[in-house]
């Protein structure tokens, strides 16, 4: 039997066809309308922002596969930190890899 799990946060939808493959897909990448929306001035180390979600990703659907309820309203608070905290993180990593350099070219 085919089974969609669609989550409150970030477009994320698993899901696990009938002959029993399962797959995840979410909002959370460029085009995608949970992507970041950064100003023009404000920018985000988008490689290691994308990579970071496919590892998150990767982890909800284990949690899924294990069992785990990721449609209980902890669980997907717990998404939603992370996703704020990977978004930080990628902007303060992409700010200070540009201060670093702007610092070394003076």
């Amino acid at each position: 039997m085919s089974h969609t799990i669609k989550l409150p946060v970030g477009g994320i939808v698993i899901k696990r066809t009938l002959d029993g493959e399962v797959s995840i897909t979410s909002q959370l990448h460029k085009g995608g309308d949970a992507y970041p929306k950064i100003s023009l001035d404000i920018s985000l180390d988008r490689a290691m922002y994308d990579s970071t979600i496919d590892g998150l990703e990767t982890l909800i659907l284990a949690h899924a596969l294990a069992g785990i309820d990721v449609q209980d309203t902890k669980y997907v608070a717990g998404i939603q930190t992370a996703i704020d905290d990977i978004t930080q993180n990628c902007y303060l990593y992409y700010t200070s890899v540009d201060t670093e350099a702007g610092s070394q070219n003076t």
